[in-house]
């Protein structure tokens, strides 16, 4: 997988880039040595097209389909208008995503390289549109054709725009995710079968729901296991070492948006654990060892201390504090020779302002407070002392006068004061 493509994290477009690097990998065929019989595409699948269709578009089906969608949803249900729906989605609209001329840019021409992503945006528009029971029959064909799509020998390409497309299935008229699709991505993340770019597909639709906010208690609890579950597996050398960190990552902030530390600090602990460096840095290099560990920090200070139990500030404090070391030691190596101010304002604005968060929580929000609200005595003097460390930086980083040499200075004051400070907590 090419780890350019690992440009971002979380959100639909940053996923859609990953997607196409690993679904481009895994769709090329082999090598062959000289003198050996050419090397065939792999063997996909392909649903059938009816075969007039495939000849000619059906524009006047396609129209006919646009009208009963824009219709009185009260109308919708006759054997007429579902036989139209049918014909059309399950014989043309639905299939062309599983065919290797769309599929598969190795074969198709340049122009139709992103295809399967117009596909989509087709289907966003219509499911957008339709209402009450045309709503609701349609998601539920899309959520199964996709389902089965994923779990079956197709395209690479095919499957992972297919659990987009689970992800950006909408209730009636909202932009709210579809609930219903919530339980098939979470089997799709869980299924480790899946390549790792199809999990991470799932997994953007996972933190969707997320942060639209799920309602439903025992789907909250539902998801709260899983990703716990995902988080406790480790990294398997058997699967590639970036997409599954990566998808490590977005597990870690579906866990921040739920905001639930867990009855008994379950989530609390396990958020803990990925601060610290682990096996991560091994296996994907440091940059982005610490992208999910500052992850992690701003996932913690999502949460609702208000009903916590089982939270050690202790331990966080001083994991926050070993953090902060390494983040400015890698901003100072990064920026050391070359002056380069934006990056280095850029890095620690960003990593910094994870873990300013993880200590105090947002402002003007009684809900999430930080660990810093659950401190008490000598423990919340010194998460104070850590607080004000950290908003020192900012007066710096945030001053457009500031240049590299002062940013530089104060990276390296903080880790000095920041190691002294985890010195005494030791002591």
């Amino acid at each position: 997988m090419s780890m350019v493509a690992l440009s971002g994290l979380g959100g639909l477009p940053r996923a859609d880039r990953w997607q196409a690097a690993d679904a481009a990998d895994a769709a090329s065929p082999p090598a062959v040595a000289p003198g050996t019989e050419a090397a065939q595409s792999p063997q996909y699948a392909e649903k059938p097209i009816d075969p007039e269709y495939k000849k000619r578009p059906p524009f006047q089906l396609r129209r006919d389909v646009a009208k009963i969608i824009t219709s009185n949803p009260a109308n919708f249900g006759s054997d007429a208008d579902k036989n139209t729906i049918d014909n059309y989605y399950k014989s043309y609209a639905l299939p062309r995503w599983t065919q290797l001329d769309y599929a598969a840019p190795r074969f198709a021409p340049r122009s139709e390289r992103f295809t399967l992503l117009n596909f989509r945006r087709e289907l966003r528009r219509e499911l957008g549109a339709a209402r009450g029971g045309i709503h609701d029959y349609l998601s539920a064909m899309v959520l199964q054709f996709m389902s089965e799509l994923i779990d079956g020998n197709y395209h690479p390409f095919a499957q992972v725009n297919a659990a987009l497309m689970i992800g950006e299935l909408n209730e009636e008229g909202q932009s709210k995710p579809y609930a219903k699709a919530l339980p098939v991505l979470i089997r799709i993340v869980a299924d480790t079968k899946h390549r790792d770019a199809v999990r991470a597909a799932a997994m953007a639709g996972i933190l969707r729901h997320a942060e639209a906010g799920i309602n439903d208690d025992a789907a909250r609890n539902t998801l709260t296991t899983a990703m716990l579950k995902l988080l406790a597996s480790g990294v398997s050398p058997a699967l590639t070492a970036p997409g599954q960190v990566w998808i490590r990552g977005q597990a870690i902030e579906t866990l921040g948006w739920l905001g639930s530390p867990g009855e008994n600090g379950e989530v609390f602990k396990a958020l803990l654990a990925n601060l610290g460096e682990a096996d991560l840095s091994l296996l994907v290099g440091r940059e982005l060892s610490l992208t999910t560990r500052c992850l992690a920090a701003k996932a913690l200070g999502r949460l609702n201390y208000n009903v916590a139990k089982g939270i050690n500030a202790a331990d966080a404090a001083n994991a926050l504090g070993q953090l902060i070391v390494q983040v400015c030691d890698d901003a100072l190596r990064a920026s050391k020779g070359k002056g380069d101010l934006a990056l280095v304002r850029r890095s620690l604005s960003a990593r910094l302002g994870s873990i300013l968060l993880a200590v105090q929580g947002r402002e003007k929000d009684d809900a999430h407070k930080g660990i810093l609200s659950v401190a008490e005595g000598p423990q919340k003097d010194s998460l104070g002392q850590l607080q004000g460390f950290l908003l020192d930086i900012f007066d710096v980083l945030n001053s457009k006068e500031s240049q590299a040499a002062d940013v530089e200075a104060a990276a390296a004051r903080l880790r000095d004061n920041v190691s002294d400070w985890l010195q005494k907590q030791a002591g």
